[in-house]
């Protein structure tokens, strides 16, 4: 599907709609429902991470401007810090610990923060 089909679908319009002035997109990280299934988003795209998968499997480009604002929000500790205690306690500990993935040399967070 051509780009700009693509930026018209109403998953992309949904995500593009939660990008906030900071680049993050969403509100927190992991936490569409927590551990006892309660709802904490109208729709999973919400969710930073859902946003994220959404981009990536659309394969928007790695210079749009909702990827270079994601991109900048996650090298960006102030902004992090404040995207992930905004959900759920148990995301401070998640903030505190994200490098973890990193060390391991898997996962998404290797991938963003590469140079």
């Amino acid at each position: 599907m051509p780009k700009k089909q693509i930026y018209q679908t109403p998953y992309y319009k949904l995500v593009e709609s939660y990008a906030k002035p900071n680049g993050f997109i969403g509100e927190g990280i992991h936490s569409y429902t927590n551990w006892r299934g309660v709802k904490l988003h109208e729709t999973p795209f919400q969710d930073g991470e859902s946003a994220e998968k959404l981009l990536v499997y659309y394969g928007i480009p790695k210079n749009h401007p909702l990827v270079t604002g994601l991109i900048s929000a996650y090298h960006n500790d102030d902004v992090l810090f404040e995207e992930y205690k905004k959900r759920l306690p148990a995301e401070l500990r998640l903030f505190q610990h994200r490098d973890v993935g990193l060390r391991q040399g898997g996962g998404l967070i290797s991938l963003i923060t590469k140079k």
